[in-house]
């Protein structure tokens, strides 16, 4: 019996069972990359949140001092990816130096360019007698490091809390008592933060990170 081959209609009918084919495997390929890559942001955001919700508390907590709201402090090192935060949508501290109690260390939380950095001074910090930090420490040395990422710096917000009490004996930071009505005095002690981050990945995240100092520097 002679083998004359496939027909015109038959090479034709294979090559669109083959397109059929190759569409179908491609559009699988697809939806298991894209359900892949949300799997995958789900995972990332959902780390990044826990830990931001962990570390920044953290640090509050342990704080000596929070920076009025509207502060411009500069930052210099090396690669920083800011030259300065503003604690009206940063957040800065000073913790004590455990080794002296006239001492502290900055640390900053800052967002640039949807990135969420931690800045922490390369050494300790004091300032002048009788006058408030935030007078005195407008230039720090440091390094920061990035913890998270895709923040919506427009859906977020940070507000803070004056403290009425524990500051009475102070010459200068008073809290309210002294005439520091508003957050963003100078001389205002702050007594704790609450920060919401929006975070925006496949869908808006909103998250709420609050913490209190732990306590107020003394004058030297």
């Amino acid at each position: 019996m002679i083998n004359k081959g496939f027909s015109f209609i038959e090479v034709l009918m294979a090559i669109a069972i083959f397109g059929i084919l190759t569409l179908a495997m491609a559009s699988f390929s697809s939806g298991a990359f894209k359900v892949m890559y949300k799997q995958g942001s789900q995972t990332e955001m959902s780390d990044q949140t826990r830990f931001v919700t962990a570390i920044i508390p953290e640090v509050i907590n342990k704080s000596y001092y929070i920076f009025p709201a509207g502060q411009t402090i500069s930052l210099t090192g090396s690669g920083l990816h800011s030259s300065q935060v503003n604690t009206s949508i940063s957040v800065a501290v000073l913790i004590s130096d455990e080794e002296s109690d006239k001492k502290y260390y900055f640390k900053a939380f800052y967002i640039k360019s949807g990135n969420l950095y931690e800045f922490s001074s390369s050494g300790k910090l004091t300032w002048n007698p009788d006058t408030s930090p935030a007078t005195t420490i407008t230039s720090v040395n440091g390094t920061d490091s990035l913890i998270a990422t895709d923040i919506d710096i427009s859906k977020s917000s940070l507000s803070y809390s004056l403290n009425y009490n524990n500051g009475v004996t102070d010459p200068v930071l008073l809290g309210q008592i002294s005439g520091s009505t508003t957050t963003s005095d100078v001389n205002a002690l702050i007594k704790g933060i609450s920060w919401k981050l929006a975070f925006n990945k496949e869908s808006l995240v909103i998250i709420k990170v609050e913490g209190v100092s732990k306590n107020v520097p003394r004058f030297q």
